[in-house]
């Protein structure tokens, strides 16, 4: 719907400004695994595989607290990994009312760079057993001296309810937590090891 011819003098009459509010500007690149070049990142997807791939076996809890041992294998997967160029800009939009408005929260534009990686994981006593796809990310604002990876696997965005979902954090090259969650009501894995009273 168009606006009336004197809409601007409307304007006019009652004064008009800008709301300003932050936001961040991203740019998608396709980017081999040993390109170490990426902006505010001074890493590659290849240096993310070197810490989080492979096989780890460790203890846990699963829903009830009973503790088990878990196997995570973590592998590359198929696809191209994917850096994030994200930039802040002033998203300014015209508002009725004298002079400017802004939004005061903080918006962090972090690069990123994002690796796919096929996840498997099983319980010793075959509670749980899966095999699913995901992604690595890691930022340029982790911890310079002890860089933080994440891993989620399993369905992308909002999973239903029944919906096998894993999601590990990584420092360097040490597992620092893993959640899993089965399919149905097998119920999940955590690690550390979560106690039920």
């Amino acid at each position: 719907m168009s606006l009336p011819r004197f809409a601007p003098l409307l304007l006019l009459a009652t004064g008009c400004g800008y709301h300003h509010s932050p936001g961040c500007e991203t740019e998608l690149s396709e980017v081999d695994d040993d390109d170490d070049d990426l902006g505010d990142i001074d890493f590659s997807a290849a240096d993310v595989l070197a810490d989080i791939a492979g096989r780890r076996t460790f203890p846990g809890s699963l829903t009830d607290g009973t503790v088990v041992t878990g196997e995570l294998e973590v592998t590359r997967a198929d696809g191209a990994a994917v850096f994030a160029d994200r930039t802040p800009f002033d998203n300014k939009r015209l508002r009725v009312g004298i002079g400017d408005s802004y939004q005061l929260n903080y918006v962090m534009c972090d690069d990123t760079l994002t690796v796919p990686v096929d996840v498997t994981f099983a319980t010793e006593d075959g509670a749980l057993s899966m095999a699913l796809e995901g992604a690595a990310e890691a930022s340029s604002q982790m911890h310079a001296d002890d860089p933080a990876r994440h891993v989620r696997a399993g369905t992308v965005g909002d999973p239903a309810p029944h919906d096998p979902v894993a999601s590990l954090g990584f420092a360097d090259d040490r597992l620092e937590y893993a959640q899993i969650r089965g399919a149905d009501d097998d119920g999940s894995f955590y690690f550390p090891a979560v106690e039920v009273e």
